[in-house]
């Protein structure tokens, strides 16, 4: 029980901002699992931001905000920082040395503002729009309580289901380790390439169970039980693919920037089987 905990403890004090006041000694063997798990405390931070951007404004374009701004400041800004790095240096001309110096280079380029200005504003747009059609609200202002609209059946849970999304970008960048070697003999993505293949697919069944089983309870189309792997396969290979190509193995830029197109690949399936 002592080496789960440390192994969870490991997990989670790598992708949060959160301190954790106890000592304990680093076991990256888990992180397959446990990055989707740490998905479910990034989900309550982008629920609870919903709800007291709701509360205090009554405008679901400022909820949504809130979701975005207290899961980044918690959980995300490492992961944007890999998107970034990976769009500089997977979209420009360059061999693999260029791209590896690119990739340690704390400068943003022009391919890195695109890249992360479209992310961001399609989350914001996603986190405005689906939890308000999920709600029940009409127009830019929300047409009742928040508590009104969550006791209603099956509103809770619809709503669960949306902010799944977390969860479902972790077990995206969980996968990677599983396809491609690290890049380097040392850092994050060599750290990261030690747990077995099985964890990480016990990972992907976690997620897929926390995005299925709100749906399933909240009476959603069948057809939206879809949008968890089409986001954790869309999420892993558009990261893993050209990082395989263009530089032989991940780096932890990788498992970041999967984690970013997980997140925005599950909600933008979830818009689009909404209906």
């Amino acid at each position: 029980m002592k080496r789960i905990s440390s192994a969870f403890l490991t997990t989670f004090t790598l992708v949060s901002r959160i301190p954790v006041g106890t000592r304990f000694e680093p076991d990256h063997s888990w992180t397959g699992l446990f990055l989707p798990v740490v998905g479910v405390f990034a989900a309550l931070a982008a629920g609870f931001g919903y709800a007291l951007g709701f509360l205090v404004f009554r405008d679901p374009f400022v909820a949504g905000a809130a979701a975005l701004v207290l899961q980044y400041a918690l959980f995300n800004l490492f992961h944007l920082d890999g998107l970034l790095d990976s769009a500089d240096a997977m979209l420009c001309y360059a061999d693999r040395e260029k791209r590896l110096a690119i990739l340690k280079d704390s400068r943003i380029g022009s391919f890195a503002f695109f890249v992360g200005f479209l992310c961001m504003a399609l989350k914001l747009y996603l986190l405005w729009r689906i939890p308000a059609r999920l709600l029940g609200f009409r127009g830019d202002r929300a047409g009742g309580s928040l508590f009104t609209a969550l006791a209603e059946p099956g509103r809770l849970a619809a709503l669960a289901a949306f902010f799944a999304y977390p969860v479902v970008g972790r077990a995206a960048s969980a996968l990677v380790p599983c396809f491609l070697r690290p890049a380097r003999a040392e850092g994050l993505g060599a750290t990261l390439a030690v747990y077995p293949r099985w964890k990480a697919a016990f990972g992907v069944v976690f997620a897929l169970a926390v995005a299925a089983i709100p749906a399933i309870g909240a009476g959603l189309d069948p057809w939206m039980l879809a949008a968890a792997p089409v986001g954790i396969a869309v999420g892993a290979l558009v990261s893993a693919l050209p990082y395989g190509k263009k530089i032989g193995g991940f780096t932890g830029d990788t498992l970041g920037a999967a984690v970013e197109l997980g997140e925005l690949a599950y909600a933008l399936a979830f818009l689009a089987l909404l209906g």
